[in-house]
């Protein structure tokens, strides 16, 4: 199995694939954002931004199936809250990496 359990995704989705599919790429086209947001608001030390924008990784990952990635998104969020950047920093890359890996996946599942 991937990093995106395309059940667990479904089960979001009412059972239904066709919502799931649409879910899917909706999740592609506003997550690829976080892609250069996520590092702006890391490295610019600006937590407000960042907590909003790993909360909406957060949902919209666990949505779709990803749980591993709206897990670490959910750590992100708890720390930046708090201004807890040590924590961040311990596992940002992994954080980017994730993120990477979860929307080429989606990007192939799409084109299936």
């Amino acid at each position: 199995m991937g990093l995106v359990d395309k059940e667990k995704g479904m089960y979001y989705c009412a059972n239904r694939e066709d919502i799931y599919l649409r879910v899917l790429k909706s999740y592609y086209q506003s997550t690829e954002q976080y892609r250069e947001e996520l590092p702006k608001f890391y490295q610019e030390d600006d937590m407000e931004q960042y907590t909003i924008a790993v909360h909406a990784l957060k949902s919209t990952s666990l949505n779709i199936g990803a749980e591993s990635l709206s897990e670490l998104a959910r750590r992100h969020e708890i720390a930046a809250k708090v201004n807890d950047k040590g924590t961040i920093e311990e596992s940002f890359e992994q954080l980017m990496t994730l993120l990477e890996a979860v929307l080429e996946e989606v990007q192939s599942m799409l084109a299936e």
